[in-house]
């Protein structure tokens, strides 16, 4: 494993490490109108664009459960082993966090 500072990963500039198919899946819990949520997607896209990633942008206000549950938390971010990225973060934290789930 190799150690790598945020700047590194800070924009993707290739697949992930690891190869094409290790991209990591998330859910972005959201809400339609959510201006913060909007900021979100577009720090997400170049990852997503890249392959780093693959989002699936779930809407909170359709199940009571994850309405209680992240209704004022949105946006979050959440990966398929259950690591949490809550707003706020920008590209610096969103790129370390997701080189975490890769290590």
């Amino acid at each position: 494993m190799s150690i790598c500072t945020v700047d590194e990963f800070a924009k993707p500039v290739s697949n992930p490490p690891g190869g094409e198919n290790r991209a990591i899946l998330c859910r972005l819990y959201s809400t339609l109108g959510c201006h913060l949520c909007e900021i979100a997607e577009a720090l997400i896209a170049p990852w997503e664009q890249a392959q780093w990633v693959e989002v699936q942008v779930v809407d909170v206000a359709d199940e009571p459960q994850l309405f209680d549950q992240y209704g004022v938390r949105i946006p979050v971010l959440v990966a398929a082993d259950g690591a949490e990225l809550p707003w706020p973060f920008d590209q610096d934290r969103l790129a370390e966090w997701l080189h975490q789930r890769l290590a």
